[in-house]
């Protein structure tokens, strides 16, 4: 098992997992301003 590790600012990772708690595979994504500027857009 990989150790987990920090995303680079202004991004996230996602693990999804099997029903034993496995991880299974790694999405990353990038943080946003909404639309209105008053929130997050992940």
């Amino acid at each position: 098992l990989e150790p987990l590790t920090l995303p680079a600012p202004g991004t996230f990772s996602r693990y999804e997992s099997t029903r034993s708690g496995r991880r299974m595979e790694q999405s990353l994504g990038t943080i946003r301003a909404n639309r209105t500027g008053t929130g997050l857009l992940l």
